[in-house]
């Protein structure tokens, strides 16, 4: 599972031995440059073959704080993450999520700060952050749904939800309905899994001026004390507004 925020996409490598797989450390990526960053290293619970497996993340940027689902021989466990230092790629277990399936292969975070899960029997569910009660949504209908890499999320933009699922299709789901329709193909290999799916979204209000670009500084002659900045002025809005 993975997630973006900040201009970074943050997630989890794993350790494969004898079948049994375990997480092995929180990173961080520049999606830009590739360069990966290892936060922390995490503990091995042990167990099956797939426990401890991290299936999605999500960024609430109501609470800010990064959730994770993970699978655990108990049923489906809800963690919460830090992103800054000094205890960046630390996770806390929350709790185990009840009166849902046992498994969750997906997970997006609402603008608001409303948790959804895709579960196992692919119906959509909100989680109650109180109690952790899962209530269902809905059914999406996509009964060809497996247990391999997926990833979930909120277009931020503009509150549509997608969901990018094993057999490499494109959804858009109604968060409120759970209904689901196909929006493309990202792949037609089935071997390619998303670990994490995102928008790119600016946290500003709506309105607020781009970035500016073309950046350039000029320094004094002879080294003086003084310096010039240019630069071009943005010509859409952060939400991409001409």
């Amino acid at each position: 599972g993975g997630e973006y925020y900040k201009g970074r996409v943050y997630g989890f490598t794993y350790t494969f031995i004898d079948c049994y797989s375990s997480p092995y450390s929180f990173i961080r990526i520049d999606p830009a440059t590739g360069a990966r960053q290892t936060l922390n290293l995490v503990e091995s619970e042990g167990g099956t073959m797939d426990s401890n497996i991290v299936y999605d993340m999500a960024y609430s940027y109501k609470d800010g704080v990064m959730y994770a689902i993970k699978s655990t021989s108990e049923g489906a466990m809800l963690t919460t993450g830090k992103l800054s230092n000094p205890n960046a790629g630390t996770h806390r277990e929350v709790g185990i999520i009840t009166n849902g399936p046992t498994r969750y292969i997906a997970l997006a975070c609402h603008l608001r700060g409303d948790l959804y899960a895709m579960g196992v029997d692919a119906r959509l569910y909100k989680i109650d952050m109180d109690n952790l009660q899962a209530t269902l949504v809905g059914s999406t209908g996509i009964f060809s749904l497996t247990m391999d890499i997926q990833s979930m999320a909120f277009d931020h933009n503009s509150g549509t939800l997608y969901w990018a699922t094993a057999d490499g299709n494109l959804y858009i789901i109604d968060h409120y309905t759970g209904r689901t329709r196909l929006a493309g193909q990202l792949s037609s290999y089935s071997g390619i899994g998303v670990t994490c799916l995102f928008t790119l979204f600016n946290n500003v209000e709506e309105g607020t001026p781009g970035m500016a670009e073309a950046f350039v500084v000029a320094t004094g002659d002879n080294g003086g004390i003084s310096s010039s900045l240019q630069w071009i002025n943005p010509s859409q809005t952060a939400q991409g507004v001409d």
